[in-house]
């Protein structure tokens, strides 16, 4: 949700207040679960991640959208229990905001090695094309000491335009996994159980126990069809022994010397924290 990944970012710098944002926040998820009740707004493009076609039960989502029965989608919605569902981009960082706004939330956090997540990113091109003037990234850019940057590097001691793309790609990564890990520390016990923390490569590698784990966590079941869908997402999958080295190799090539410290620190905590708190 754009207007979710914007609020709580305009309230961590004092731009919006709690409950301004907790209200334009409920009315958005309220409009939002009616419509995916109603079959609305379905992103039907096959090469998506997000597209319907992945869902475990793709042929009942698009039934709704034929369907002229609006009290009857309703309360089918309600009789099984869906859990409205709303992705969330470098959310972690926001935690403490968002059971702010939703107590009850349960929140889903992917991780990925930072090496991996450094070559995505510059792989896509965010390094180079990440700037406000380029409307297709879609991040909100605020002013500060050293021009026009993201929320996450308003403190950086370089500015967004005085580095190179991986640089920028790179820091990137280890000042979320920092701001996340800074986050989660400080969430209330009670809050922190409502976080479910998932290894990309644990479920690329062995995905049934992380499926259940999940299921666990949600308090549902797996969909008969999530078999198919594990199939589809070509899982499991060997990850190459020497994946990391080879990510590593290439953010290290491409990085400014002087950021090699915070590369390398992102790495190793993947390993010696994250990856605890996700098994």
């Amino acid at each position: 949700s754009p207007n979710l990944e914007s609020l709580l970012v305009l309230h961590r710098l004092g731009k919006v207040d709690l409950p301004t944002a907790k209200l334009l926040l409920e009315m958005e998820f309220d409009i939002r679960a009616f419509d995916m009740a109603m079959g609305r707004y379905l992103n039907t493009r096959p090469d998506d991640m997000s597209s319907v076609f992945r869902s475990a039960d793709h042929e009942n989502v698009l039934a709704r959208a034929q369907s002229t029965d609006r009290d009857a989608l309703l309360a089918r919605f309600h009789a099984e229990k869906r859990l409205p569902l709303h992705l969330y981009h470098e959310g972690m960082p926001h935690a403490r905001a968002l059971f702010g706004v939703f107590p009850k939330a349960r929140v889903v956090s992917s991780l990925r090695d930072p090496a991996a997540l450094m070559n995505s990113w510059y792989n896509r091109g965010w390094g180079k094309l990440a700037t406000a003037e380029t409307p297709t990234v879609m991040w909100p850019f605020f002013d500060g000491p050293k021009g026009r940057r993201t929320w996450w590097s308003l403190d950086w001691e370089v500015g967004w335009d005085e580095v190179n793309d991986m640089d920028r790609c790179a820091l990137s990564i280890a000042t979320l996994y920092a701001l996340g890990r800074k986050e989660l520390e400080a969430l209330a016990p009670a809050q922190r159980e409502r976080v479910h923390l998932m290894r990309f490569e644990d479920l690329v590698k062995d995905p049934q126990p992380q499926v259940s784990r999940l299921a666990a966590f949600l308090g549902r079941k797996p969909l008969p069809g999530m078999a198919a869908v594990l199939k589809q997402e070509r899982l499991p999958r060997e990850v190459p022994a020497d994946l990391r080295q080879r990510d590593l190799a290439r953010v290290l090539e491409l990085l400014s010397p002087r950021f090699r410290p915070a590369v390398e620190k992102a790495c190793a905590e993947y390993d010696s924290y994250w990856a605890g708190l996700a098994r």
